[in-house]
């Protein structure tokens, strides 16, 4: 006698499928949780990557421009150095691409912007002798600014005095410290001391992009 057997199709039923479809939901859900938590990390370090380079870009052109004010010419009251707690302003040499046109007078403050936003911004203002040459640009130098504040250095009598304002507009503090406070409170604040001037002997002061010298 010959014996048959009789065998089952291989398949899955209804149960198993279900199972399958929710297993692979749950892997697909875990993956894409996995992903988003690593695009938004990505895109948090890029985000704080081109902050930190915009901070370090202010901060060059900040004090390459103070750095480079120039001495006040006695003779010209328009190139004297004025200082308060929240703004300077003196004539200097631009850090960038504009200083061929020469000299400007140099404005650093903070402008309000839209949205409640502050920002800190250098004003450069050229006057070519009459009205038709004078021309004002405005740059943003950093964004999300809270707040700023200036305090001067002089040396009188060979003591160091520091002042919320500069009251001596024929000579340039020795020493300009400048604080910058953010909107966002987990950005460290900025503190930076700047020495405005060259002296290269005992009765002359120049900066080393212009050739003027002043006593």
């Amino acid at each position: 006698m010959t014996r048959r057997m009789h065998t089952t199709p291989a398949g899955m039923t209804l149960i198993e499928l279900l199972v399958a479809v929710a297993a692979a939901a749950l892997l697909m859900g875990l993956l894409n949780s996995v992903l988003s938590g690593v695009h938004t990390g990505v895109q948090r370090t890029t985000e704080s990557t081109l902050m930190a380079d915009a901070e370090l870009a202010g901060i060059r052109f900040v004090t390459t421009a103070v750095s480079q004010a120039l001495p006040p010419d006695p003779q010209n009251p328009q190139t004297s150095f004025q200082g308060t707690p929240d703004r300077i302003e003196f004539l200097g040499m631009p850090p960038d691409a504009q200083a061929r046109r020469g000299p400007a007078k140099i404005r650093l403050y903070v402008m309000p912007g839209k949205n409640d936003q502050r920002f800190l911004a250098a004003e450069f203002d050229w006057t070519g002798g009459t009205s038709a040459h004078r021309s004002t640009d405005v740059r943003f130098v950093l964004g999300d600014v809270n707040s700023i504040s200036f305090d001067y250095a002089g040396s009188r009598l060979a003591r160091w005095q520091n002042e919320q304002t500069w009251s001596e507009p024929s000579q340039l503090p020795e020493l300009i410290r400048l604080t910058i406070s953010f909107s966002n409170p987990r950005r460290t604040p900025i503190r930076l001391a700047i020495a405005p001037r060259r002296t290269i002997s005992g009765r002359c002061h120049f900066d080393l992009v212009s050739p003027i010298c002043r006593s």
